[in-house]
């Protein structure tokens, strides 16, 4: 676990706060590895630590012993017969975990109550990075997910839209402070190529911010305009200008939301009972 976090991290001072032990204790059993192999395992330096390659070696091998563990702790919990038992962890972008999650787990857990649930959530990016490392069992994700092992079922499918606090055209965009939050770079990359195919010039960045819900007060304010998918209005759009965008081609841009899941866990009987309740209580958007 250590070997772990700090190699997702690179740095002692936040690996041992994510471990909850002292930078000393930890720097002492990381030199305790090394003795134990015979190799230096971390080069240190001003920007934090770097593997070696027997270090990135050791840490492959222990992050695969994590997970493999934890695929056996899996395993022997869902083997119960009589009763559904086990664990099963998922993953949520943060604002499908805020609004949606909820009241779909409490229905599920209502009708299986032996069964634990773990939930992590993040974008969308950090989410597929857990699904590929094996952290997750299902995961809800925004936008395309294109990975051969990973079985996909459609959520939902809203509009991105233009907002601001009144009426505006898309030719007044160049011209427009845009008001900019942090996403996931699918929808980043995927606004990006709009804007050159629709506009021959640079657009024109007004306030940065993190989230989208300081993004749409900002613009309520009169800062700019705002570019976000229909899912972050859900807590209202009341005295806001809103309007679906479409693509050069006239085609409306749509945010999808997915469940993916890796097949081979279907095996475990807390997710296929997962699996099966999302598909029943979430059918897909009508006309699809």
């Amino acid at each position: 676990m250590r070997l772990k976090v700090l190699r997702e991290t690179g740095n002692i001072t936040k690996a041992s706060e994510l471990l909850f032990i002292s930078q000393p204790a930890l720097s002492k059993r990381i030199r305790n590895l090394e003795e134990e192999f015979g190799v230096k395992l971390l080069l240190r330096s001003a920007r934090g630590v770097e593997f070696t390659s027997e270090g990135e070696h050791v840490a492959a091998y222990a992050v695969e012993m994590l997970n493999r563990l934890q695929e056996a702790k899996d395993t022997v919990q869902n083997m119960g017969v009589l009763r559904t038992k086990g664990m099963i962890r998922i993953g949520a972008p943060n604002r499908f975990a805020h609004r949606v999650l909820p009241g779909l787990i409490r229905v599920f857990s209502a009708r299986n109550p032996e069964i634990r649930v773990h939930i992590r959530s993040a974008y969308t990016f950090e989410i597929l990075k857990w699904l590929r490392n094996e952290e997750l069992h299902v995961a809800f994700v925004r936008g395309m997910v294109k990975q051969p092992n990973l079985e996909r079922f459609l959520i939902n499918r809203e509009n991105v839209c233009l907002i601001s606090r009144s009426p505006i055209s898309l030719e007044d965009l160049p011209r427009t402070p845009r008001v900019v939050y942090s996403t996931d770079p699918p929808l980043h990359d995927s606004l990006e190529v709009w804007w050159q195919k629709v506009f021959a010039c640079p657009m024109k960045i007004g306030v940065e911010v993190t989230d989208s819900q300081t993004c749409i007060q900002m613009v309520r304010q009169g800062l700019g305009y705002a570019i976000v998918p229909q899912y972050c209005l859900d807590g209202g759009s009341s005295g806001l200008f809103v309007e679906a965008l479409r693509d050069h081609e006239g085609k409306p841009m749509l945010r999808e939301t997915y469940m993916v899941y890796d097949r081979k866990y279907l095996d475990l009987t807390a997710v296929r009972k997962f699996v099966s309740f999302i598909r029943a209580e979430c059918p897909p958007p009508k006309g699809l």
